[in-house]
């Protein structure tokens, strides 16, 4: 098992790939891809939990994943 840590600036990030496979859909696990202007061009996050992920991904670099969240709206009062 290979494990690393990269430290990437959020003005670099211009974008992030989101991917399910079959078996992390079922684990409640996704890959979370930033994709970078330089260096590598791309860093992975693998096997992070769905909700912890894409707050991860909107909280590093607000504004590109906000249209694809749906938000949890409280029940309404009877």
């Amino acid at each position: 098992m290979r494990r690393t840590t990269i430290a990437l600036q959020r003005g670099g990030v211009i974008g992030w790939t989101v991917k399910q496979s079959y078996v992390q859909r079922r684990a409640c696990l996704l890959t979370l891809t930033a994709t970078t202007a330089a260096g590598e061009g791309a860093y992975h996050i693998r096997d992070a939990t769905t909700g912890e992920g894409l707050a991860f991904a909107e909280a590093a670099v607000p504004g590109p994943l906000k249209p694809f969240l749906i938000k949890e709206v409280p029940p309404p009062h009877p």
